[in-house]
C-alpha cells in the first residue's frame, strides 16, 4: 500500500472511534494485505489516538503467526464500574494474563529473551478484555484487516500482583464469572504455553519497529484470550478469578458494566 492509501485507512478509523459507532469495511484498495501494512496503520492511528498504555499480543492457534496492537490509554478502565460494551462498541468479555512492565527495553545489539523480559516484568495483572472493533462485521474481515484496526474495544485491570514469579502459568486456573455465574474456566490452554513467551516476542518486535522505541516501563501488556469470548450487553457484574495449585486465590478483578450513556468517551 502507497502513503496515501495507509493514511485514508487510519483516518477511517480514527472516524469511527470519534462517531462512536462501527462503519463498513474499508474500500478495496484500503484494506491492509501485508503484515507491515497493517502494522502502518496501526501506527497512525496510534498517532492520532495515543498515547499507549501498553500493548496487546496474541497467537494465532491455526498457524502460530504472533502479531500486537496498541493499548489506547483511554480504553484502559480499573476494576469498578466502566462503561457499557455498547458504548465501547464491543459485543463480549475474555479473560487473560496480563504483566506490567517495570523497565524500560529499548533496541539492543541482540535479542531479548524470557530470562530478560522475568527481570523487565514487576508485576502480573488479572485483565479481561471487551472484544469489539470499529467495524460492523468483523467476519467478514481479513486478519489484516482486524490486526490494523487492534480487534478490541477496551479493557479491564485489577490491582497488580507484585510477587508473581513463583506462579506457574500452565496450571493456573482462571475464571470468568457473570452475575455470579461462571461463564468461562481456563487451565494449562494458553496458546503459546509460557504468556511470557509473547512477552518476549513483543519486546524484540517493539525494539525495531520503526517510531517505536520499545516497551517502556510502565506499559501494560495482555497476552490474548484463554476460553473464548462470551456476550454481554451492559449491565452485567464482571469478575474475573486467578486461582494457584490448591485452591489458593492469588488475584480478582471485579467491574460493573454500566447502562446510562457515557459523555466524552470517544474524545
Amino acid at each position: 500500500m502507497d502513503a496515501g492509501a495507509l493514511d485514508k485507512a487510519a483516518k477511517a478509523i480514527v472516524a469511527a472511534y470519534a462517531m462512536g459507532r462501527s462503519i463498513e469495511r474499508l474500500e478495496p484498495e484500503l484494506r491492509p494485505v501485508a503484515l507491515e501494512d497493517a502494522y502502518a496503520v496501526q501506527d497512525l492511528v496510534l498517532s492520532a489516538k495515543g498515547p499507549a498504555a501498553g500493548w496487546k499480543v496474541g497467537c494465532s492457534p491455526a498457524d502460530g503467526l504472533v502479531t500486537c496492537a496498541p493499548l489506547f490509554d483511554f480504553r484502559v478502565f480499573a476494576g469498578g464500574q466502566v462503561p457499557s460494551p455498547r458504548e465501547l462498541l464491543g459485543t463480549g468479555v475474555e479473560i487473560e494474563f496480563a504483566f506490567h512492565i517495570g523497565a524500560d527495553l529499548p533496541k539492543r545489539e541482540h535479542a531479548y529473551d524470557i530470562d530478560d523480559i522475568r527481570v523487565a516484568v514487576d508485576g502480573f495483572c488479572p485483565l479481561v478484555e471487551l472484544v469489539g472493533g470499529r467495524f460492523i462485521d468483523r467476519s467478514q474481515l481479513s486478519p489484516m484487516e482486524q490486526l490494523a484496526d487492534g480487534f478490541g474495544a477496551a479493557v479491564i485491570v485489577g490491582e497488580r500482583v507484585p510477587v508473581w514469579r513463583q506462579i506457574d502459568f500452565r496450571h493456573l486456573r482462571a475464571e470468568l464469572w457473570i452475575d455470579g455465574f461462571c461463564h468461562q474456566v481456563a487451565q494449562d490452554c494458553h496458546p503459546a504455553g509460557n504468556p511470557l513467551r509473547l512477552v518476549t516476542w513483543l519486546a524484540n518486535h517493539l525494539a525495531v519497529r520503526p517510531g517505536s522505541g520499545g516497551l517502556r516501563s510502565g506499559d501494560l501488556v495482555t497476552t490474548g484470550g484463554l476460553a473464548g469470548v462470551t456476550p454481554v450487553i451492559g449491565g452485567e457484574r464482571i469478575e474475573a478469578r486467578y486461582i494457584a495449585l490448591g485452591e489458593h486465590e492469588i488475584a480478582r478483578l471485579d467491574a460493573d458494566f454500566m447502562v446510562s450513556p457515557v459523555v466524552g468517551l470517544t474524545p
